[in-house]
C-alpha cells in the first residue's frame, strides 16, 4: 500500500486516539462578542420618573361602622401608623393578626373568636380604605 492515501485515513488514524487528545474546532475570531464594560447594560439608562405614595387617610377619617372594627383590631394588638395608613398597611397589620391569634398557633380558646373576627372584618376595611384613598385622591 505505497499509493496514495484515501482522504479517510485521517480518520481511521485519528479514530482510536483518546478523547483527551482531541481538540476544539477553532471558530473565527469576527464573531466572539465582545465583552461589556461594567455597568453598562444593552439598554440605554432612561430617567425613572419618582415615585410618588398613595394618599393616607387616619382612623378618623373611617365610617362610623368602619371605626368598630378598626376599634377591634387595635384592641387586639394592632398598631397604627401616625402618618396614616393605605390598603398595604391594612394588609400588613391583618397578616400580623393572623399570625397571632390563628388557631394553628395559638391555643388560647378566645383566639379563635378573635381570629374569626378578623378574618370578617379584614375585607370590610380594605374595601372602605380604598374607597376613602381613591376618593381623596380624585380631589
Amino acid at each position: 500500500m505505497d499509493g496514495p492515501k484515501s482522504p479517510h485515513s485521517a480518520f481511521v488514524i485519528n479514530f482510536w486516539t483518546p478523547v483527551y487528545h482531541w481538540k476544539p474546532k477553532q471558530t473565527s475570531r469576527l464573531y466572539k462578542r465582545q465583552p461589556r464594560a461594567k455597568n453598562q447594560s444593552a439598554q440605554p439608562q432612561t430617567e425613572k420618573p419618582p415615585i410618588v405614595s398613595a394618599p393616607k387617610i387616619l382612623p378618623r377619617e373611617l365610617s362610623p361602622h368602619i371605626q368598630i372594627l378598626w376599634d377591634q383590631w387595635q384592641a387586639m394588638g394592632a398598631q397604627c401608623p401616625t402618618d396614616g395608613f393605605d390598603s398595604a398597611d391594612i394588609k400588613k397589620i391583618y397578616r400580623q393578626l393572623v399570625r397571632k391569634f390563628h388557631p394553628d398557633l395559638n391555643q388560647d380558646p378566645g383566639a379563635i373568636e378573635k381570629f374569626l373576627i378578623v378574618q370578617e372584618s379584614f375585607e370590610t376595611l380594605l374595601t372602605d380604605v380604598s374607597l376613602k384613598i381613591s376618593a381623596k385622591s380624585d380631589h
